[in-house]
C-alpha cells in the first residue's frame, strides 16, 4: 500500500498504429484502465518539482470533486438497463434484453407490401464496455459490408471521415482509402479486403460473430452478433434499423443532478467526466473545445463527435 509502481509503455501510440496484434491491444487496454483509476494518469517524477505551482483553478475544482457525491458506476449501469429503448417500426418501449425477441416478430409485420422477397439477417449490436448503448437492425445479405459501414457511421460513428473495418473470421475488411499494401513490422500479416464483399460471404466464412473499428486513434470498437434470419421484404434500403436505447442519463460529478455535457478531455476524473450547465462554468474545458453535448452514441465524447442524435 506505500508503494509506487510506475508502467512505462513505450511507443503505445504508433504500435496501435502500426499494428492489429491482439496483445498490444490488450496491453492498451490495460494502460487505459490504469489510467482511469489513476485519476487520469499520473505523472511520477524521480525527484518534486521545487517550482511547480498549482493552478488554483485546479485545487478549487478538486476540493469540490471531494465533497462531491460519489460516482456508482454500477449504479448508473443499473439504471440505464431500466432505461426503456425504442423499437422504431412501432414505437413500442422495449428493454435491452426484450428488444431482439420484439424486433424479430415486429419486423415481419412491418414489411414492404411490395419489392423482391430477400434473406434478411438480424443483426444486434453493442459497444463493448459501454453495454447499455444497443442497437437491433436487420441487413438484406446480398448488401455489402460498405453499407453496413456507412449505417454505423450515420448513426453512431461519424465525426470526421476516419477509416474503419471490419474484423470477420480472421479477414479484415477495410474501407475507402485504406491503404490495402500496408504491412505492419509488428505482427503477422493479417489478410486484407475491401468492403465490396457481400455479407452472405463473409458470415459463410465466419462464426456469426463480427467486431467493427471506426477511427485507428480515438477507436469506437463495436460488437455485430447474428441472431437470425428470415425471408421478407424492406425495400431499397440495404439495413433498416429496428430498434435502440433511449438516451442515458448520466450525473453531474459535482452536483449528481442529470449531465449535459462530458469533458472529452477527463481532465479532473475520467470515472465520471460529467456536469450539468452550472457547474459547466467552473470546468476547466470549458472556455475551449474540451466540453461537448452528451448524445445518444458510444461515441459520446470522443474527437469530434458532437452530432445531436
Amino acid at each position: 500500500d506505500d508503494d509506487v509502481v510506475v508502467v512505462q509503455m513505450i511507443n503505445r501510440a504508433i504500435l496501435l498504429i502500426h499494428t492489429d496484434n491482439e496483445e498490444v491491444k490488450s496491453i492498451h487496454r490495460v494502460c487505459s484502465t490504469l489510467e482511469a483509476l489513476a485519476g487520469g494518469g499520473v505523472e511520477v517524477l524521480a525527484r518534486p518539482d521545487p517550482e511547480f505551482v498549482p493552478d488554483p483553478e485546479d485545487l478549487v475544482h478538486a476540493a469540490a470533486m471531494r465533497a462531491a457525491p460519489a460516482f456508482d458506476l454500477a449504479a448508473v449501469t443499473k439504471a440505464h438497463r431500466r432505461q426503456p429503448g425504442r423499437c422504431e417500426l412501432c414505437g413500442a418501449g422495449v428493454t435491452s434484453a426484450g428488444a431482439g425477441r420484439h424486433a424479430a416478430m415486429c419486423a415481419a409485420e412491418h414489411d414492404e407490401q411490395k419489392g423482391a422477397v430477400q434473406t434478411l439477417v438480424q443483426l444486434r449490436v453493442t459497444a463493448p464496455g459501454l453495454s447499455d448503448y444497443w442497437l437491433e437492425m436487420e441487413m438484406g445479405d446480398d448488401a455489402k459490408l460498405d453499407a453496413l459501414d456507412q449505417f454505423l457511421r450515420y448513426i453512431w460513428l461519424e465525426c470526421c471521415g476516419h477509416l474503419s473495418l471490419f474484423s470477420i473470421g480472421g479477414i479484415d475488411y477495410c474501407s475507402r482509402g485504406t491503404d490495402l499494401e500496408f504491412s505492419s513490422p509488428f505482427a503477422a500479416p493479417r489478410e486484407e479486403r475491401s468492403m465490396s464483399a457481400r455479407l452472405r460471404d463473409v458470415l459463410a466464412r465466419s462464426d456469426g460473430r463480427i467486431v467493427h473499428e471506426y477511427d485507428f486513434g480515438s477507436t469506437t470498437r463495436l460488437k455485430l452478433d447474428v441472431k437470425g434470419t428470415r425471408r421478407g421484404r424492406i425495400g431499397r434500403q440495404a439495413v433498416r434499423l429496428l430498434a435502440r436505447n433511449g438516451p442515458l442519463t448520466w450525473p453531474c460529478a459535482v452536483c449528481g443532478v442529470p449531465a449535459t455535457l462530458v469533458c472529452a478531455y477527463g481532465r479532473y476524473d475520467p470515472g465520471n467526466p460529467f456536469v450539468c450547465e452550472e457547474h459547466a462554468k467552473g470546468h476547466g474545458c470549458e472556455e475551449g473545445e474540451g466540453l461537448m453535448p452528451i448524445v445518444n452514441s458510444p461515441r459520446s465524447g470522443v474527437c469530434g463527435y458532437t452530432i445531436e442524435t
